[in-house]
């Protein structure tokens, strides 16, 4: 077994509840002060970044009684991001994987991967095809090369604001 999938064994991950916002708030804090994800913050408001859009589902990952990472599926994101998807897929209906985050402390364990599985494995029991969109930004090198390592490609790009890209990715079946 490897150190990762090891560590990994030792989070739960269950539904987010609405008791979890205030710790949630503070990893997604430390989270941006690492990576300055997520890049467009309006009003640096962390809370409506977790919450708005309503999530179709959301998951925490728990260690020691106290939250690691995060994860929701959405019925929407971006419209540029929605255009693209119903381009592309017009016969399925999609869910994006939104607002996967993972302390900083917390990182290389596999926390990040059992989170992405887990709103994957959620995507399909609800029928919908997962997609994801991230932001092209240096800092998000690293979320990038980590979705392609568990097999999402990239199916387009698309301007989010006048100086904002973002790259889309879709899940292939399996």
């Amino acid at each position: 077994m490897t150190a990762a999938l090891a560590d990994s064994l030792d989070v739960e991950l269950r539904e987010r509840r609405d008791d979890d916002l205030d710790e949630l708030v503070a990893v997604a804090a430390r989270v941006h002060a690492v990576d300055q994800y997520p890049i467009f913050l309006p009003d640096g408001d962390f809370a409506r970044f977790l919450t708005r859009p309503s999530p179709v589902a959301a998951w925490v990952a728990v260690r020691d009684e106290g939250i690691v990472g995060h994860v929701a599926l959405n019925a929407e994101t971006s419209g540029p991001v929605m255009r693209l998807a119903a381009e592309l897929v017009p016969e399925r209906r999609v869910v994006y994987v939104a607002r996967l985050l993972v302390d900083p402390d917390a990182r290389r364990q596999g926390v990040g991967r059992r989170l992405l599985q887990q709103a994957v494995i959620a995507a399909a029991q609800f029928g919908h095809l997962p997609m994801l969109d991230v932001v092209d930004t240096p800092t998000a090198a690293v979320a990038i090369s980590f979705y392609r390592r568990e097999g999402w490609e990239e199916v387009g790009r698309v301007r989010f604001h006048a100086d904002i890209d973002e790259l889309v990715f879709r899940r292939p079946a399996s």
